[in-house]
């Protein structure tokens, strides 16, 4: 096991006034909640999608993701939209993470989910980072409107192992854990991770195969506000501290359920094309584009997404893991980064 000590409820107290202060409020930026559809879409952070490689704000730095289509941010660390950089040679966003820092970038939204699941889904390329301790972990942390985070899943930058926040029924919940699987180094990955509301877990896929099945942190979550891209310290040893790192992010998404997931069963399939053809022209029963209706786009949808499965299947077998991996396998990652973050900022 890796274990993080205890996140107080007097850090998580800090980190509400900090997010609050820094900006990170509520923003209706989606608009009313609907019945299923996009709650982010990136499309790819592409310059037709209105992001910009040379946005400049005063005081920012050129490129910056934040301040762009509805972008916040909390940290010293850079998120920078870059061209010729992403997995079909477009644009994405680098992530470069610098000493002793812990940041994040969402996108805000309220009133959701209106059904049973919320679908985030990325792909990331990591670099690695060398020499002693353990590597910063880049990923996803999703967030309900109390601003407690319901999970954690991405990659720990030194020795590849995707590593994911433990649930509320483990000794330390929320602190950091390594999954079995690694990925390759400079190469790019899809993750997807689906929230489900209903049993109050979430799910992690690495290209499609389960690696992380996970109680909420905090059971008592019954809402989402954002999927923030996160890049922190995994370790409070000095060399782990202050071991920079880089990873590339693209078509990020966050989905109000399963995008053509009409029967709300984590696939689609069949049986979600009787849903629509029932609700077509009644409402909002097989909504994927959020307009609140059934018509023939939400029928297109389910064509593009048709195979999808996300609904639970057994756990991948370990993936073989290198020697400098195994050795890491035998120390804890003893402080939470988001729990060390809220204790920087309230002092």
């Amino acid at each position: 096991m890796h274990e993080s000590s205890s996140i107080t409820s007097s850090a998580r107290s800090a980190l509400r006034t900090m997010r609050v202060a820094a900006g990170l409020t509520l923003l209706a930026v989606a608009g009313q909640a609907w019945g299923g559809g996009p709650i982010v879409d990136t499309r790819g952070f592409e310059a037709a999608a209105g992001y910009s490689t040379t946005y400049l704000p005063s005081g920012g730095y050129a490129g910056q993701l934040k301040g762009q289509q509805g972008w916040v941010g909390l940290g010293d660390d850079t998120a920078t939209i870059q061209s010729g950089v992403g997995p079909d040679g477009s644009q994405a966003v680098r992530v470069t993470h610098g000493a002793d820092d812990y940041s994040y970038w969402a996108v805000q939204a309220s009133n959701y989910p209106t059904g049973q699941y919320v679908h985030i889904g990325w792909d990331m390329l990591v670099q690695q980072s060398t020499g002693a301790g353990f590597g910063p972990f880049f990923g996803v942390e999703p967030y309900d409107d109390g601003l407690e985070y319901l999970g954690r899943f991405g990659v720990e930058a030194v020795n590849g192992g995707i590593v994911y926040a433990q649930g509320a029924n483990k000794a330390v919940p929320g602190a950091f854990e390594y999954a079995t699987s690694v990925v390759g180094f400079n190469t790019w990955n899809h993750f997807d991770m689906v929230l489900d509301f209903d049993a109050k877990r979430y799910q992690g896929f690495l290209n499609g195969n389960l690696v992380v099945d996970e109680l909420f942190v905090n059971t008592a979550s019954d809402s989402f506000t954002d999927a923030d891209i996160a890049s922190l310290a995994t370790y409070f040893d000095s060399e782990s501290i202050n071991k920079p790192g880089v990873s590339y992010f693209d078509n990020f998404f966050v989905n109000d359920g399963i995008l053509g997931d009409f029967d709300e069963d984590a696939d689609v399939d069949g049986s979600d094309l009787a849903t629509w053809q029932t609700a077509y022209g009644a409402g909002a029963g097989a909504d994927a584009t959020g307009d609140s209706q059934s018509a023939g786009g939400d029928f297109l949808i389910w064509q593009q997404q048709l195979g999808v499965d996300l609904s639970v299947p057994a756990p991948v077998g370990a993936v073989p893991e290198p020697a400098t991996w195994a050795l890491a396998a035998t120390m804890a990652l003893v402080v939470s980064g988001r729990r060390r973050w809220r204790a920087r900022w309230a002092n």
